[in-house]
C-alpha cells in the first residue's frame, strides 16, 4: 500500500502547471478563467519553483511526520492553444519520523512529454527511495508496469490534462472570493507587478473536475478515488496568489491545508498537511525543440 500511495503523490506532483495571465484591475471570475487559456497562446515558456509539503499521518496507532521538498524546473511548448511538449526536472528530498525512527531519501525525476507520449526517468535515488525505480527512460504509455503502481493510472486521462490549462472550472461555485493584493516583496518580482488572491472552494472545484478519473485503476485494491478525494477535500483550504506583469503571468503562489480523517481500505487515517508552492514563469516565446529520449 505504501508504494501505491507514493505513486499517487508522485503523479499529483507532475500534473500540468497551473497558469494565469491578465492585468485588468476590474477583473471578473470569467476573466480569470479565460486567462488560463491565454498562456497556451504563447509558443513556449520556462518555469521554476519550489514546493514544500509538511504532513502528519496517524493510522493504526502509528504517527508519521513527513517533510517533502521539491525543486522544479521545466519548459513548455504550445501550438494552436495546445501544449505539445514539456520537459521537467524535479529534485525531491524526503525526511520522515515514524515513532522516533528517522529515515530520509532523495531522487531526481525527469519528465518529457512529446508526440502525445509521457516519458519518465528517475535517478540519483538515495535512502528509502533507493531501488524503487528502474534505470533508464520509461515510456509510460507502454512500460508503466515496470514501476509498481504506475500501470494503475489511466494514461489517457493523464494525457488529457496536458492539453487543458485548468483541471476544474473557475466560477461562482468554485471561487469563494478574489481580490487584488500587495505583491510579496520576498519574491523579488519586477516593478509594476500586480497580484490577485483567490480563495478556492476545494470540494466544489474537485467535484466538477476529472481528477479522480486518473486513478480508476486503484479500484482493484478497494480504493474509491472519488470517495478518497471527497474526504480529503472536505474542509480543505486553498488560496492561490497570481502575479502578473503587463498582463502576462510571471508567478504563482499557492497554499493548501488539509485537516481530515480518511477511511481507506478498512482503516481510518488522520491527515494534517500543509503544502506551499511558488512558481516563476520566464522567457516567453523562446525557441524550443523537445525530442523524445532514447529508451
Amino acid at each position: 500500500m505504501k508504494h501505491l500511495l507514493r505513486c499517487l503523490l508522485l503523479f499529483i506532483s507532475i500534473l500540468p502547471m497551473v497558469v494565469f495571465a491578465q492585468s485588468d484591475s476590474d477583473i471578473t471570475i470569467d476573466d480569470i478563467e479565460n486567462t488560463f487559456a491565454n498562456v497556451f497562446k504563447n509558443e513556449s515558456v520556462r518555469v521554476e519553483g519550489v514546493t514544500q509539503i509538511d504532513q502528519t499521518i496517524e493510522v493504526s496507532g502509528t504517527t508519521v511526520i513527513q517533510s517533502i521538498t521539491q525543486e522544479i524546473t521545466g519548459e513548455m511548448a504550445f501550438e494552436d492553444g495546445v501544449m505539445t511538449g514539456m520537459t521537467s526536472a524535479i529534485t525531491q528530498t524526503l525526511a520522515s519520523n515514524s515513532m522516533g525512527l528517522l529515515s530520509e531519501g532523495g531522487m531526481l525525476m525527469e519528465l518529457i512529454y512529446v508526440d502525445e507520449v509521457v516519458y519518465m526517468h528517475v535517478s540519483d535515488t538515495s535512502g528509502i527511495l533507493a531501488g524503487s525505480f528502474p534505470e533508464g527512460w520509461i515510456n509510460l504509455m507502454n512500460d508503466a508496469d515496470s514501476v509498481e503502481g504506475l500501470a494503475l493510472l489511466n494514461m489517457d486521462t493523464l494525457l488529457d490534462t496536458f492539453s487543458q490549462p485548468l483541471m476544474y472550472p473557475l466560477n461562482e461555485e468554485t471561487v469563494l472570493s478574489f481580490e487584488m493584493v500587495e505583491v510579496a516583496e520576498e519574491l523579488e518580482f519586477a516593478e509594476g507587478t500586480v497580484a490577485y488572491l483567490l480563495e478556492i472552494d476545494t470540494e466544489a472545484a474537485f467535484a466538477s473536475g476529472t481528477f479522480a478519473d486518473m486513478f480508476t485503476g486503484f479500484a482493484q485494491y478497494g480504493i474509491d478515488m472519488d470517495e478518497l478525494l471527497n474526504q480529503m477535500m472536505e474542509g480543505a483550504e486553498l488560496q492561490v496568489a497570481v502575479y502578473l506583469l503587463d498582463g502576462q503571468l510571471i508567478g504563482l503562489e499557492s497554499v493548501i491545508i488539509f485537516d481530515t480523517e480518511i477511511k481507506i481500505s478498512g482503516q481510518t487515517m488522520s491527515l494534517m498537511q500543509t503544502a506551499t508552492s511558488v512558481q516563476k514563469y520566464t522567457d516567453f516565446n523562446f525557441e524550443l525543440e523537445i525530442v523524445a529520449p532514447e529508451e
